[in-house]
């Protein structure tokens, strides 16, 4: 039985308010509007917290050389719809309504792939994301094999997969905190329209990619990757956001290697699950205690916030809203907005590498 499409952009059941406040920072909006040409309305939810700015400035800046542009803009849509995130599903939306593309067409990818009106390349390419994105089942290599018979290089697998990967990172990250919907879907009214011109020339206009230093020599959470995304500049970009998350100070190490191997444990990923354990063993949980933690979310040898994070990542692998907003108030009770942020980072970043792995299958 095929599997429904998922809910529209008005059907989604979206928090009255953010989980965290913003906090405007003059220096992280100068910054982003030179490389974007405007600040996107999540940037103040993540400004307290430097690496999540970094991270997700990184993969909204990022230029697809094997995908072509509209196809990239297609994807971003499909995995955003699958992901239900309000936020960047609308904004998504709304870029693509300025740039050309039209209502139909959207609607047709919202509703029925099947019947949309694409290349049987495109609709290929853009079943493959919703595959990756969904994970249920996580793709394997028939789904590859399949891309590569559509005519997709090896680089533009790798690069499907990555964008969808981005996507699921981008998505988890302002559906956890509930960031509000973006002002900029106004474009899509009547003096959006008249403005479309303009608009879609600046968003035309060539910009700088965002810099994510690498980290140093040995230092690489994921040594995998790289081989995964081998050719591709999300290469470097993907062991860099990686680095930073892992330097943060906002949650103990600990905690956060916990959280990435729960994730990579329920969503199959033996690649990112041997990564965890490493991790967990460098901060010193006997391989006891990290075996009972990924199987049971529970052991004697963790403290009650390591529990109620790895029972909160797990919850983030699948999901429907809005019952995993009501996930979020539980977790998020009590604790520092940095604290909020960082866990609201890691999961995301964790659902997209171990996404990201499938590229690894033999």
């Amino acid at each position: 039985m095929p599997i429904a499409p998922p809910a529209l952009l008005d059907q989604i059941r979206w928090p009255s308010s953010a989980f965290t406040d913003p906090q405007p920072d003059p220096e992280t909006a100068r910054r982003v509007k030179a490389a974007l040409g405007a600040v996107p309305e999540i940037i103040p939810y993540l400004a307290p917290l430097p690496w999540l700015v970094d991270a997700f400035m990184a993969l909204a800046t990022y230029k697809p050389r094997h995908v072509p542009p509209n196809l990239a803009e297609m994807v971003h849509l499909v995995v955003a719809q699958d992901n239900s995130c309000r936020y960047c599903y609308g904004t998504t939306r709304t870029t693509m309504k300025v740039m050309g593309f039209p209502e139909e067409l959207l609607r047709k990818i919202e509703t029925d792939l099947r019947e949309a009106p694409l290349s049987a390349r495109d609709s290929a390419a853009l079943s493959f994301v919703r595959k990756v994105s969904r994970c249920n089942p996580r793709v394997g290599k028939e789904e590859l094999a399949a891309l590569a018979q559509a005519g997709f290089s090896r680089e533009a697998v790798a690069e499907l997969t990555f964008l969808a990967s981005a996507g699921c990172f981008a998505n988890r990250l302002a559906t956890l905190l509930a960031v509000p919907p973006d002002s900029f879907e106004k474009m899509d009214g009547a003096v959006g329209r008249l403005l479309r011109p303009v608009l879609a020339w600046m968003m035309k206009r060539p910009r700088p990619s965002w810099p994510v230093p690498p980290p140093p020599p040995g230092a690489e959470r994921f040594p995998s990757l790289g081989e995964a995304l081998k050719g591709l500049d999300a290469a470097p970009l993907v062991e860099g956001i990686a680095h930073l998350a892992w330097e943060s100070q906002a949650l103990p190490k600990r905690a956060k290697a916990l959280a990435i191997g729960v994730i990579a444990r329920g969503i199959g990923c033996e690649v990112c699950e041997v990564s965890a354990r490493r991790m967990l063993l460098q901060q010193g949980l006997a391989e006891e205690a990290i075996d009972e933690g990924l199987r049971h979310l529970s052991s004697a040898a963790l403290d009650p916030f390591e529990i109620r994070l790895a029972q909160f990542a797990r919850e983030t692998i699948r999901y429907q809203l809005p019952q995993l907003h009501l996930k979020c108030r539980e977790a998020f009770q009590g604790l520092s907005r940095e604290a909020v942020l960082e866990i609201a980072g890691i999961v995301s970043l964790a659902n997209c590498v171990t996404r990201l792995t499938v590229l690894l299958e033999p």
